[in-house]
């Protein structure tokens, strides 16, 4: 971003009077693809006033007179390289019981933030976050994997070997997030607050790339360290 080479005015009284508007203008070069991800939370304007013929005089703190809370940035993996972005809308995903298309994930969901002890891996006073306590984001293609190869060995530690064209294992949270199951819990003595299912196939891919990816992360920006809350309707 090129900030303004006059970040200010200071003028008396009677200029303000014969001019009373001024405007300063922020300029991000235009480029081709995506770029490094840059995320200013919020703009600022305050007001204040100051007399150079009174120096001893004592005034108020600056009065913020105005807030942006739009983060624009130019990450490359959410859709369109360049976007905006409101900062105080909750971000929340939202899957649906009642859709054959995505029943299976949303009942599994379901079961991980209602009736987390009858999950597995099953432990007394087991909680999965996501559903109060927000998930976030983790774009780390290495980090996904590991989140995978640790689920997929707890699912076949338990259920076995399966036909990965008719069935997939399903967890949560996702591996997208830093709450999944091993980036979540590295560690065999962490405790380990996620969720692992054989579900179908064609359920855990829509709802994991249709919906998640595509329809969620891309559409709203979700960055990397971006909070969401996970929603099942029933």
């Amino acid at each position: 971003m090129t900030c303004p080479t006059v970040p200010s005015r200071d003028a008396a009284v009677a200029s303000w009077r014969l001019q009373d508007d001024w405007s300063i203008s922020f300029v991000s070069p235009e480029v081709s693809g995506g770029g490094p991800q840059i995320v200013p939370h919020a703009l600022f304007l305050n007001l204040y006033a100051h007399s150079p013929a009174q120096p001893e005089f004592t005034w108020t703190l600056p009065v913020e007179t105005g807030v942006s809370r739009t983060r624009y940035d130019s990450a490359d993996y959410v859709g369109a390289a360049r976007g905006a972005v409101f900062t105080d809308h909750q971000l929340v995903f939202e899957v649906d019981i009642n859709d054959p298309t995505q029943d299976e994930s949303a009942l599994h969901i379901l079961h991980a933030q209602e009736q987390p002890m009858l999950t597995f891996p099953s432990w007394v006073g087991k909680s999965v976050p996501g559903k109060t306590v927000p998930l976030t984001r983790m774009h780390n293609k290495t980090e996904n994997d590991n989140n995978r190869n640790k689920s997929v060995a707890l699912c076949k530690n338990i259920w076995g070997e399966y036909n990965g064209q008719i069935q997939n294992c399903d967890e949560y949270p996702f591996a997208s997030t830093y709450e999944g199951s091993q980036t979540g819990a590295p560690e065999p003595t962490d405790l380990q607050r996620y969720s692992v299912r054989v579900i179908d196939a064609a359920d855990n891919q829509h709802v994991g790339r249709d919906l998640l990816e595509n329809q969620f992360y891309k559409v709203y920006r979700v960055l990397d360290g971006d909070l969401f809350l996970v929603k099942v309707n029933t």
